[in-house]
């Protein structure tokens, strides 16, 4: 137990305060926990931030190097020269923006989740055939902070409504 007050007779009036450690430590671990979702969170709105303005090389500033990238379809890719090679096909492809991005995040400040609807231009592509399409589509993206840098991205949307909107 800490006794207080003695200390700040001069500042306070005299009294005695006491707190425990466990106390102290509690409401430090809380503080220091709030600012690192705080931080956290500014990561993940500076990579979708990025992302809207196209500024690739500022998204990938953001990631850990051996990230973790988990689309909707296809293969879990692992680093950012996998990454950047997935963003080159997309910038080829679509032309995307977000908008109505919600935040939410756990209590560690590590997990995060983005919703936000998707707001793109369908610019190459086989199947089926791109001809500029517009779409707006709902979709979220599940990612995690460690120290700092971004080692998760995983997105969710809905393909065979995605596949509707640009055949017709």
């Amino acid at each position: 137990m800490i006794l207080c007050g003695e200390y700040y007779s001069n500042l306070f009036e005299r009294s005695t305060v006491n707190i425990t450690l466990s106390t102290i430590k509690l409401r430090i671990s809380k503080l220091l926990c709030v600012y690192s979702i705080m931080e956290s969170m500014d990561i993940i709105k500076k990579y979708y931030n990025c992302f809207n303005q196209k500024d690739w090389e500022g998204m990938f500033a953001l990631l850990s190097p051996d990230v973790r990238h988990e689309v909707n379809q296809g293969e879990v890719r692992i680093g950012i020269g996998k990454y950047r090679e997935f963003m080159q096909i997309m910038d080829e492809c679509y032309d995307e923006t977000l908008t109505d991005l919600v935040f939410l995040s756990d209590d560690s400040g590590q997990r995060f989740a983005c919703e936000f609807t998707v707001n793109g231009i369908y610019k190459k592509g086989d199947e089926p055939p791109a001809r500029h399409q517009t779409y707006v589509l709902p979709a979220g993206a599940f990612l995690e902070v460690i120290h700092g840098k971004i080692i998760r991205v995983t997105t969710y949307y809905n393909l065979p409504l995605w596949i509707k909107l640009v055949s017709e």
